[in-house]
């Protein structure tokens, strides 16, 4: 197998970990949501209790805020970071072994990747109307430009 061509099926591997960093990070931020929409419940509650006057002897009564912390500094979402710059840095290290044009035709494969990603693991709709009808203006774009260049 030739530089060329090894560097592209790199560049792809780069592609693929891009997208699994975003969308865990994306589960980071669902995740800490989470924990702060329970938060904000718990808070509810306990100023309910207090208005109406009941206590319970379990309950600490300090104010503390009840949220985990940042979702920056989750490790899901922190996880995610590492495997995009991991991605950038395979990205930047194939760089000089092929053409720019032949690894901007990866895009598309990132865009799919995402597409299925957000599918299996976010639970995201697919809206044939307008979704399809976008990749297939993305794909027909990329294979021109493969297409057209020079070499």
């Amino acid at each position: 197998m030739n530089t060329p061509l090894k560097a592209y099926f790199c560049d792809l591997f780069a592609q693929l970990i891009l997208q699994v960093g975003f969308l865990i990070q994306k589960l980071g931020h669902r995740r800490q949501e989470e924990i702060e929409k329970q938060g904000k419940l718990l808070k509810k509650i306990r100023h309910q209790n207090e208005v109406f006057g009941e206590t319970n002897e379990n309950e600490s009564t300090d104010d503390s805020d009840d949220s985990v912390g940042s979702t920056y500094c989750s490790f899901l979402w922190l996880f995610g970071v590492a495997l995009t710059f991991l991605a950038i840095v395979i990205h930047l290290l194939v760089l000089p072994y092929a053409d720019l044009t032949l690894l901007s035709s990866n895009s598309i494969v990132s865009i799919l990747i995402a597409t299925i990603l957000s599918i299996i693991f976010l639970g995201e709709k697919l809206v044939l109307k307008y979704d399809l009808t976008g990749l297939c203006l993305i794909v027909v774009g990329c294979s021109s430009i493969v297409l057209l260049s020079n070499k």
